[in-house]
């Protein structure tokens, strides 16, 4: 990926079609990326996949633009990239993480940003990578925003992977029913999630989608 991007930086692409053609490559590859990395956890097989469905609908329930919605599926199926430069052992450790382990995870968004910023990529988009495990009440990481300082897609993004993570089985704990899922989005709206974007998921959640 690091050769990728210093490949990109030093091109000099005159046309605008070719320099897209290229971003439009290194995302694919992006992609790939990700999903050799959930392919070899069965408990996170196709989780940015099913996290992207479920962002798109939120930005269609809360009138997003079209525009921004294109690029809102494609910051989801990359949100946790960053993830490709953490050990194995720890990704699929069945008990707690220790306080190192725990700060090895937290720094996954940043990692992100870094692997994608080099080749000037939309800003909404580094902003729901480096965003989405920020938390409303400012308690979230890496830079501990708040409340609409956080970007609304980062917000979308945090909503629809949580929700995903809960309703999944993983090694430490069976999942949640959607019901269940639902109560916790509830209860930790205003805290860890933004209001307005629980609200907009309830609705979608709750009209069978």
């Amino acid at each position: 990926m690091s050769e990728i991007t210093d490949s990109l930086n030093k091109m000099n692409v005159k046309f605008s079609g070719a320099r897209n053609e290229l971003f439009n490559y290194f995302y694919r590859i992006a992609r790939t990326l990700v999903k050799v990395l959930e392919s070899k956890d069965e408990y996170t097989k196709r989780h940015s996949d099913r996290v992207a469905v479920y962002a798109e609908k939120l930005a269609i329930e809360m009138g997003l633009p079209e525009n921004r919605t294109e690029l809102l599926k494609e910051a989801a199926l990359l949100h946790d990239i960053g993830k490709m430069r953490v050990g194995p052992m720890i990704l699929r450790k069945g008990s707690s993480l220790t306080y190192e382990e725990g700060d090895i995870i937290h720094e996954h968004p940043a990692i992100g940003e870094n692997i994608l910023k080099p080749v000037s990529i939309d800003k909404d988009i580094l902003a729901v990578i480096r965003g989405h495990h920020e938390r409303y009440d400012g308690k979230g990481y890496p830079d501990k925003l708040k409340g609409d300082d956080i970007n609304i897609m980062a917000a979308i993004v945090s909503v629809a992977d949580a929700y995903d993570a809960m309703t999944s089985h993983r090694p430490y704990r069976k999942n949640m029913t959607k019901e269940k899922a639902m109560e916790q989005l509830k209860q930790n709206s205003g805290t860890q999630f933004n209001p307005k974007v629980v609200d907009a998921f309830i609705k979608v959640l709750e009209a069978g989608e």
